[in-house]
C-alpha cells in the first residue's frame, strides 16, 4: 500500500538559501517568534518546494515536481494536445481522465500542496504584524502562498464554482481548508469556502504588501500579485464586475504597457519581464535539476524527437488550424514550430483508427519520399487549388475549401472512420502541411507541432521559470467579463491588446462588425479563442471551456479517446481524485 500521506500530520519543510532542509521538531513557529529572521529562510523555502523534487513515498524522483504537475493537470485536459504515444508517466491517465487514487501525480502535487500551507500557516502565526516593514512584506507573501495553493487545489481536485448556464457548484465539495497550524480535524470546504478564503488571503496580502518593493526578481511576490489572483478568482467566480474593477487596479489606465513586445524572448526571460506578474525561480542549480524532467521536455527539442527533449506531446490539429488563421499570428511565429521540416515540400495526413481496441485515432501521412538523390515529393500543388497526393499506388486530389478566416481540405470519394471529419464538401477533412523528416526521429504516426514557451532561459534548452500570473492574462480576463456582461465594445478593446502585441493589424483586429468574418456568432467565443491562442499550454483551456459551458471536442488524432466531453461528462469527471493515501488514512472522500 501506498504510504499514508497524512494531512494532520504535514511537517513544515523549509529551505535556506542553500537549500537545506530543516523538519517542522527543528523550526517550530515559537522558534520563528524568538528569531524573526529565521522567517526570510523558511518563507524562501516556500518557494523552493513548487520546483524542487522532494522525498515522496521514499524516494526522489525527477520527474516529480509541483510547479510540473501543476501545469500538466491543468492543461492535458482540454483540447490543445495531442499525445504522440503511450506513456508510462501517469500523465497520458490525466489526458484520458482515466486517473486514479494511486496516480502518483494526484498524491505528490496534494502532498507538497499541504506542506506548502502548513509553512505558510506556520509563518503567518510566527511574524508579528506591524512589527517592521520587512516583516510584514514576509506576511503578505505567505498569505499570497496560502491563497494560491488552496485555489490551486480547488481547481484540480473540484469542480469550478460558476459554469454558464448551470447552477453554481458554490455547495459542492471542495478540499480542505488548512488556515492554521491545528491540524486535528480533516475535513472538506465547500467550493464557495475555499472561494471566500482565498478572496480573504488576497485582499490581506494585498494590504501587506502594497507600497512596499518585492524582495527580488519576479519568483518573489510583489503587491501585483493578490490583484492577479483575485482577477482569475473574480472571472472564475462569474462575478463580472468585481473581475473587472480588481483588474482595472492592477492594470491602470494603459493596459497595453504592461505586455512585453519581445514574444520569443519572453518565456525565456520571465524572471524580469515587465509582463511578468509572479513566477518561479528556476535555476539548472534546483536541487535534483534535470534538464529531461522539466515542463518543456514533453513538447520541444531542437533535435525533433531523440533529442534533448523528449518531445511526445504536440499541438492538437484544432489549435493548429487557429494558429495558421492569420498569417502574421506573431504567437505561432514566437512559441510553435516543426521538428525536422522538410521547406519546399508539403505532406497530407488525417486521422485513422488503428488496429485493435484503442480508441484512439493515428494518423495517415502522405509524405516526401527519401532515395539515394534526396526527398521525392509524393504531394504536388496543382496551381489551381488542388493538390495531387501519391500513396503507394493510390493517388488522391486535395481539394481547397476557405471557411471564413480558415483554409481546409479534403479528399473527395474517401471515407474514415473519423466521426467529424466526413462533413466537408462532400469529402474528409485532410490536413496540408508543411512536410517532415521522418528519418530525423519524428513520430511515423503523428506531425510534430512543437511549443517551446517553456525554453531557453540562461541558454538552457529547457529551463524555464513558469509562470503563473502575467498581464496577458489579465487583460483576457477583462475581455471575458465585458463579453459576458454583453458589452462587445470593451470586450473587442481588451482583445486587441494581446492581437496587436502579437503583431496582428488591419482586418485580423476585431471590431464589432467583423466577427462573423471570422465564424463568430458572438463575443465570447472570440474571447475563448483569443484565451486560446495567448495563453495555450499555461493551464488555462480546459477551464476556459467548462467554466464557459463548452464541450471539449477531441476529435483529432492523438493517443486519447475520439469524444465529445459534454457537460454532464465533465461534471462526473473533472475533479481529480483526492489521492488514496489520504482517504485511506483521514476518511476523506473523493469528489468523483
Amino acid at each position: 500500500m501506498k504510504k499514508a500521506l497524512y494531512i494532520i500530520a504535514v511537517a513544515l519543510f523549509a529551505v535556506s538559501c542553500q537549500m537545506d532542509f530543516y523538519r517542522s521538531d527543528t523550526m517550530t513557529s515559537t522558534m520563528l517568534k524568538s528569531d524573526p529572521s529565521a522567517a526570510v529562510y523558511t518563507t524562501d523555502g516556500l518557494y523552493s518546494m513548487f520546483k524542487d523534487v522532494v522525498l515522496f513515498e521514499g524516494s526522489e524522483y525527477s520527474n516529480n515536481t509541483w510547479v510540473k504537475h501543476y501545469f500538466q493537470m491543468t492543461e492535458f485536459r482540454g483540447d490543445n494536445l495531442a499525445q504522440g504515444r503511450h506513456s508510462e508517466d501517469p500523465f497520458t491517465e490525466i489526458l484520458n481522465y482515466t486517473d486514479d487514487p494511486t496516480c502518483y501525480n494526484l498524491g505528490y502535487f496534494w502532498y507538497i500542496s499541504y506542506k506548502i500551507l502548513f509553512g505558510a500557516n506556520s509563518n503567518i502565526e510566527a511574524i508579528q504584524e506591524g512589527a517592521s516593514n520587512e516583516g510584514d512584506l514576509l506576511l503578505g507573501e505567505n498569505y499570497f502562498l496560502r491563497a494560491f495553493v488552496h485555489f490551486a487545489l480547488a481547481n484540480i481536485y473540484a469542480r469550478p464554482y460558476y459554469v454558464e448556464g448551470r447552477p453554481s457548484n458554490a455547495e459542492q465539495p471542495c478540499v480542505v481548508l488548512r488556515t492554521s497550524t491545528d491540524c486535528s480535524k480533516t475535513e472538506k470546504a465547500t467550493v464557495g469556502q475555499v472561494y471566500d478564503q482565498v478572496e480573504a488571503d488576497c485582499k490581506k496580502a494585498y494590504d501587506l504588501l502594497k507600497g512596499k518593493s518585492r524582495r527580488g526578481n519576479k519568483g518573489f511576490v510583489g503587491e501585483e500579485a493578490p490583484l492577479a489572483l483575485l482577477s482569475r478568482l473574480y472571472l472564475y467566480k462569474g462575478d463580472w464586475d468585481e473581475c473587472i474593477n480588481i483588474s482595472a487596479q492592477l492594470l491602470g489606465d494603459d493596459p497595453a504597457s504592461h505586455l512585453d513586445t519581445d514574444l520569443a524572448g519572453y518565456f525565456a526571460n520571465a524572471q524580469t519581464s515587465k509582463e511578468t506578474i509572479w513566477c518561479i525561480n528556476r535555476s539548472i542549480n534546483d536541487y535534483q535539476y534535470s534538464q529531461h524532467a522539466q515542463l518543456g521536455s514533453m513538447y520541444y527539442s531542437s533535435n525533433g524527437v531523440g533529442g534533448i527533449g523528449w518531445c511526445e506531446i504536440y499541438c492538437s490539429e484544432p489549435l493548429v488550424d487557429l494558429l495558421y488563421r492569420w498569417p502574421d499570428e506573431g504567437r505561432r511565429k514566437a512559441y510553435f514550430s516543426y521538428a525536422a521540416p522538410i521547406e519546399g515540400q508539403l505532406m497530407v495526413s488525417w486521422p485513422e483508427k488503428p488496429d485493435g481496441t484503442h480508441d484512439y485515432r493515428l494518423n495517415v501521412m502522405i509524405t516526401s519520399s527519401k532515395g539515394d538523390s534526396g526527398y521525392t515529393p509524393n504531394v504536388t500543388d496543382n496551381g489551381d487549388g488542388t493538390f495531387t497526393a501519391k500513396s503507394g499506388s493510390s493517388t488522391y486530389t486535395i481539394h481547397t475549401l476557405v471557411d471564413h478566416k480558415d483554409t481546409k481540405y479534403y479528399i473527395t470519394g474517401y471515407e474514415t472512420d473519423a466521426e467529424d471529419q466526413d462533413d466537408i464538401t462532400g469529402g474528409t477533412r485532410v490536413f496540408l502541411r508543411t512536410a517532415q523528416d521522418n528519418a530525423k526521429g519524428t513520430r511515423l504516426t503523428m506531425p510534430a507541432y512543437m511549443v517551446s514557451k517553456f525554453t531557453g532561459q540562461d541558454g538552457e534548452e529547457l529551463l524555464s521559470s513558469n509562470v503563473f500570473f502575467r498581464y496577458g492574462e489579465t487583460i483576457l480576463n477583462v475581455a471575458e467579463a465585458y463579453a459576458h456582461k454583453n458589452d462587445p465594445v470593451n470586450a473587442i478593446k481588451y482583445m486587441n491588446m494581446t492581437r496587436s502585441r502579437a503583431g496582428l493589424s488591419g482586418e485580423a483586429l476585431y471590431t464589432t462588425t467583423n466577427l462573423a468574418d471570422s465564424g463568430y456568432d458572438n463575443v465570447l467565443d472570440a474571447v475563448i479563442d483569443e484565451r486560446r491562442l495567448e495563453l495555450f499550454y499555461e493551464g488555462f483551456r480546459q477551464l476556459d471551456l467548462y467554466r464557459n459551458g463548452k464541450e471539449v471536442n477531441r476529435h483529432y488524432a492523438g493517443e486519447h479517446k475520439w469524444e465529445i466531453i459534454t457537460l454532464d461528462d465533465l461534471d462526473a469527471k473533472f475533479p481529480a481524485y483526492i489521492p488514496y493515501a489520504e482517504t485511506a488514512s483521514s476518511g476523506l472522500t473523493s469528489n468523483k
